[in-house]
């Protein structure tokens, strides 16, 4: 791995006990927002279902979360790292809300990720 390559990490997903998806976390460690202070995320989640298909995606930048439904998207008005925990969770959640509209699912993702960051 060079300077500056993302690291990944992916992990399985589970709902009420069952396998239910993945869960693909990226870091962005040598980014430096002074040269780009706008537009680049400093680390990912990204919620796909059993057959690879794109549930949510979660994008951290320097004051907030945009957090991505298909097409949709809502901003989370929180900033900070999520821990392992809080990824597996907010994970879950979006995969519990599959069967939601792509708006319905950004806004209660956003809603929960402010909780669980600004509880922290």
């Amino acid at each position: 791995m060079a300077r500056g390559d993302p690291v990944r990490v992916r992990s399985a997903v589970f709902v009420r006990g069952a396998h239910a998806g993945y869960a693909t976390a990226v870091e962005y460690p040598d980014r430096d927002l002074s040269a780009f202070p706008a537009g680049l995320p400093l680390s990912e989640l990204a919620v796909a279902d059993l057959s690879e298909a794109h549930v949510a995606l979660f994008e951290r930048f320097k004051a907030h979360w945009l957090v991505r439904c298909g097409s949709d998207y809502c901003t989370a008005d929180v900033g900070g790292a999520l821990t392992a925990a809080q990824r597996a969770e907010l994970a879950a959640l979006a995969l519990d809300l599959h069967d939601q509209s792509p708006t319905t699912r950004a806004d209660r993702l956003a809603a929960a990720l402010e909780a669980v960051l600004g509880s922290a």
